[in-house]
């Protein structure tokens, strides 16, 4: 599964597009329905204004300008 979104990050817009998985639905222990949703995606953080830099002692940076995000979703179905 493909989502194309907009993530705001520091008050900076960008699309983005994320890659997932569906599982379910299934039936919960209290009768209910539950579907879940795993997504995730790489962003530079430098696009959205994240500059921040260290290094650290023994040389090399703290954080990459490459981040993963990623989202876990449980969805339930209402009545």
């Amino acid at each position: 599964m493909v989502v194309d979104a907009e993530l705001e990050l520091r008050g900076v817009k960008r699309p983005v597009q994320l890659t997932g998985t569906i599982t379910g639905p299934a039936a919960d222990p209290w009768g209910g329905e539950r579907l879940g949703i795993d997504l995730e995606t790489e962003i530079d953080r430098t696009d959205f204004g994240v500059n921040w830099y260290a290094e650290l002692p023994n040389g090399g940076p703290v954080a990459g300008n490459e981040v993963q995000l990623t989202a876990q979703l449980e969805l339930v179905k209402e009545a």
